[in-house]
């Protein structure tokens, strides 16, 4: 078939330029992923229930940190914040509340609460950089839960002529506004 045909190979070329390259959908997560994702969720979630933590033991939170980070790893899945929210019994916006010093929490707990927090921030600059994530989703999930903006710097200089006077710069006024 020539080149073009909708029914024609693609290049690898071709391929890697497609507006569609890279990108996933739901639909393309095969039954065993959803499985294996959907299973780690229970496991965290199991983990939070069955034994409740007092966070303001820092010898359980270490503990339970180092539990969720052990549970990523065994289950072969990235670990997130709002499932290691869920395995210290709170939720995402509690943890970055804690996380931003917005706690009652004693500061030993609060520490280990914040290493993790940047290990797993730190752990996803490695997989953009590696191109193991999907590079939107790793911008959304950098600006959303680690506090990354696109920033831009401008510089504004405001320049005034002092050798008019007051009547010169009024008449100016009045010429610009039209009376």
């Amino acid at each position: 078939m020539p080149k073009g045909h909708p029914g024609a190979r693609k290049t690898d070329a071709e391929k890697h330029t497609s507006p569609h390259a890279g990108r996933r959908t739901m639909e393309s997560c095969s039954d065993e992923t959803n499985q294996k994702i959907l299973a780690h969720s229970l496991d965290v979630s199991k983990m939070a229930a069955e034994k409740p933590l007092d966070r303001e033991n820092p010898d359980e939170v270490r503990e339970r940190t180092r539990a969720y980070f052990e549970l990523c790893m065994l289950n072969g899945m990235k670990p997130t914040l709002p499932e290691y929210a869920m395995a210290l019994g709170t939720d995402r916006g509690n943890l970055l509340h804690i996380v931003q010093g917005h706690t009652r929490l004693n500061d030993i707990s609060v520490t280990y609460i914040k290493q993790a927090y940047d290990m797993i921030n730190g752990q996803l600059e490695q997989y953009m950089m590696a191109d193991k994530t999907n590079v939107v989703a790793g911008i959304f999930l950098a600006k959303n839960n680690f506090g990354y903006r696109d920033q831009t710097e401008q510089t504004v200089v405001h320049t005034i002529d002092v050798k008019k006077s007051a009547e010169q710069l009024e008449a100016e006024a009045q010429l610009l506004l039209g009376e």
